[in-house]
């Protein structure tokens, strides 16, 4: 069966045969606003829609289960991404939505246990997160979110990486002390003192 993308840029689209997996989109940039790709299980291409600064809408698959490096990097615009739940994406590479400053709320990946650094960096109105399996939070990882109120994350939670939570000013003291009374191994570059600066800058 064939699978099909809808792409609108502007005032036209297009309609393409596209294999059911993995493929890359790069053409007109300047000009994407949507991306509709019901049956599209997966992203390929190191920054396939990143500074695709008019993009407003993303539909993929159900069964999605694997981004590729800064997928949606300074998609600046993106306000509607469907679906919001994923449950098949065990990993987040390495600045996937950072940028996405208008990005809503809402979003959850029940199965990702690790993620890679800068993943939602500058993600200035998304407001909560869930990340139930999340235990390895790398650099940057949500720094500047500084509307997120909620976050999820496995209360196994073993390592912290440098400006992971620099500047999530609305995150609650609780959440911090209750992220801190876990085990964990590391906290940024140095030992716990200096770990804790380096980590929660601006909190």
């Amino acid at each position: 069966e064939k699978d099909y993308y809808a792409v609108n840029f502007g005032n036209f689209s297009i309609n393409k045969e596209v294999p059911n997996e993995n493929y890359l989109l790069t053409p007109y940039r300047d000009r994407l606003t949507e991306f509709i790709a019901p049956h599209c299980t997966g992203l390929s291409g190191n920054g396939c829609f990143g500074y695709c600064t008019g993009l407003t809408k993303v539909v993929l698959s159900q069964e999605f289960s694997s981004f590729a490096s800064r997928s949606f990097l300074n998609c600046s615009a993106l306000i509607d991404l469907t679906p919001m739940t994923f449950y098949n994406v065990k990993d987040l590479p390495i600045g996937c939505f950072a940028g996405c400053s208008n990005l809503p709320g809402g979003l959850s990946f029940t199965k990702c246990t690790s993620s890679g650094g800068s993943m939602f960096e500058s993600c200035t109105s998304i407001d909560n997160i869930s990340l139930p399996e999340l235990k390895n939070i790398s650099e940057a990882t949500f720094s500047g979110c500084s509307n997120l109120k909620t976050l999820e994350l496995s209360p196994g939670v073993r390592y912290i990486g440098t400006g992971a939570f620099r500047n999530c000013t609305s995150l609650p003291g609780d959440f911090f002390r209750t992220l801190l009374d876990e085990d964990i191994e590391q906290l940024g570059s140095g030992n716990y003192s200096s770990g804790t600066k380096e980590c929660f800058m601006g909190c």
